[in-house]
């Protein structure tokens, strides 16, 4: 009676895992068939495209300062100390 309750068990998690399977596979293939690419980022049947763009001729450069901590908290220091006339001028 004991070995017969050890493989039923066995039985049903091997058919758990058939069963997993499928589902796993049959979602892949609907996406597949859909088009839809949030299941397609867990597809690993798929293969990886490249593709290329056309850059154009003159790109605009950003020019933006980035301050760092240490010179913001020296500009604060300076700010807090001035008298409030010499602030009304800047």
């Amino acid at each position: 009676m004991r070995d017969k309750n050890k493989y039923k068990r066995y039985l049903l998690i091997v058919l758990g895992i058939i069963v997993l399977l499928f589902l796993w596979l049959s979602i892949l293939g609907y996406g597949r068939a859909m088009q839809n690419e949030w299941i397609d980022r867990f597809n690993p049947f798929l293969r990886v495209q490249y593709g290329y763009a056309v850059l154009p001729n003159q790109v605009p450069e950003k020019r933006k300062r980035q301050l760092s901590l240490i010179a913001m908290v020296k500009i604060n220091m300076l700010l807090l100390l001035k008298p409030r006339s010499e602030l009304m001028r800047l």
